[in-house]
């Protein structure tokens, strides 16, 4: 339903200003309307940010650039951030009445030297950089509070991609070039 208001008043020159204001009314069908396009705007927009975690789909061979002895890139610098996570996350929680928040901040800033880490990355291994990234990402959030589950769901599913990420540098240090 629109309505049309009027307002009059002097205005600052001794005129008499008029205003017309319209005015229109949520009905019960206009905020359905507005709900349903703002869900479709965000599932037509949605981008996905991450890894694609399709099973089905074989990560890429290590680059033949990666000579016999090499790890590929990223490797490091991902152990590196891992690494740091593990000494914050020990002392945030040796510390006494922050160890929520103290592990939630070290997740995000192993989150933050993962996406980091996976720009410069190989492709075999940066799917796993960046799925560890989304993980330490997801920790966060449940740590804070923000996000619903168990925290140590997503500690399984980090150790387990950690593991991962471990093998496939390891792997390429034996492959032949």
């Amino acid at each position: 339903m629109v309505q049309l208001k009027t307002a009059a008043w002097v205005g600052p020159r001794g005129r008499v200003e008029v205003a017309r204001r319209r005015r229109v009314r949520l009905t019960p069908g206009l905020a359905f309307a507005a709900a349903a396009a703002t869900v479709l705007a965000g599932v037509v927009l949605f981008v996905p940010h991450g890894t694609d975690r399709d099973p089905a789909v074989p990560p890429p061979a290590p680059s033949s650039s990666a000579s016999r002895g090499a790890a590929p890139a990223g490797c490091g610098e991902a152990q590196r951030a891992l690494d740091a996570y593990r000494a914050a996350s020990a002392s945030a929680s040796a510390s006494a009445g922050t160890g929520g928040a103290g592990q939630a901040a070290s997740a995000r800033a192993a989150n933050i030297a993962l996406q980091s880490a996976s720009s410069e990355a190989d492709p075999y291994v940066r799917t796993v950089i960046l799925r560890l990234a989304d993980e330490f990402r997801e920790l966060s959030l449940r740590l804070d509070g923000t996000a619903s589950g168990d925290p140590g769901q997503a500690v399984a599913d980090i150790e387990a991609d950690t593991t991962l990420l471990e093998h496939r540098c390891a792997e390429s240090l034996f492959d032949s070039p």
